[in-house]
């Protein structure tokens, strides 16, 4: 990836809920390379298509900031419009164990 390193991926990385959808998804850092952790499935290495834009499961996710900060994501994909999710705050978590957001 070529977007400025680990460090500006690094401010992707959290958990994000989506109260349209009633879930909960994860973007993990490893390395130098993004990872999308959904409850039930594989990680699922991710590639960061533009700025603020990674391919998803299902979609391309695109992030929103304030103040410089990323906030959340819409999912996006030819049959829907978007899905929103907003980033949680550090150590907030809404899914009981043993389902995981480091």
């Amino acid at each position: 990836m070529s977007t400025g390193g680990t460090t500006a991926l690094a401010g992707y990385a959290g958990e994000y809920v989506s109260e349209d959808v009633s879930t909960s998804w994860c973007i993990l850092q490893k390395g130098d390379a993004l990872f999308v952790r959904r409850r039930g499935f594989a990680d699922r290495p991710s590639q960061l298509l533009w700025k603020d834009a990674i391919e998803g499961p299902g979609g391309v996710l695109e992030f929103k900031r304030e103040r410089g900060l990323v906030t959340g994501f819409l999912l996006r994909n030819v049959r829907l419009n978007s899905v929103e999710f907003q980033k949680l705050p550090s150590g907030q978590h809404p899914v009981p164990e043993p389902w995981t957001c480091p």
